[in-house]
């Protein structure tokens, strides 16, 4: 029940991201990157925390919120190790969106192992 939670959380939020970037871009802002923000984790070895979404990236988080929340759906009825599996499920579409919005690519790498 808690996945089901969580991924219904992950498909509204995707909801409300999708019409923060139409209100963004509606507003002129022609900006390739929406919602920028950047940190730097090791100046030695010029390694960030860059993120931000285009609508390539933002379309890609929408098909992800979608395909969780109907993986959880249909894979309602497992009954050996259902804790695992589920956390498994929400833990890879953390990855996925990691690996959608990250800008550098130590980060990409981060998200996608």
């Amino acid at each position: 029940m808690c996945s089901l939670t969580g991924a219904t959380i992950q498909f509204l939020l995707s909801g409300w991201l999708l019409l923060a970037y139409l209100k963004a871009r509606s507003t002129g802002d022609k900006a390739t990157m929406l919602f920028e923000y950047r940190h730097q984790w090791f100046r030695s070895l010029n390694i960030n925390y860059h993120v931000g979404i285009d609508g390539i990236s933002l379309a890609m988080i929408l098909l992800t919120a979608f395909v969780v929340l109907s993986g959880i759906l249909i894979s309602w009825s497992v009954e050996t190790k259902s804790k695992e599996y589920f956390f498994l499920l929400i833990l890879l579409s953390l990855g996925a969106y990691g690996f959608f919005i990250s800008l550098d690519i130590f980060m990409m790498f981060f998200s996608w192992k």
